[in-house]
């Protein structure tokens, strides 16, 4: 999932990866990371609700 923010000041971009790693890995691939036009502040969270939707998430 991923999506911008409001105001658009950036983007976020929500993630089930298994490690920190595996998700350095996954957004050293993005073409505006490599070009130097974006940068990535990590924020890791433990889901505690959802709608069912969502569940695989947790």
């Amino acid at each position: 999932m991923s999506g911008r923010k409001k105001p658009r000041t950036g983007g976020i971009i929500i993630s089930n990866v298994n490690t920190r790693e595996h998700l350095d890995q996954i957004l050293q691939q993005d073409p505006y990371y490599q070009n130097k036009v974006a940068d990535y502040s990590v924020v890791e969270f433990e889901p505690g609700m959802t709608c069912a939707e969502l569940e695989f998430l947790i």
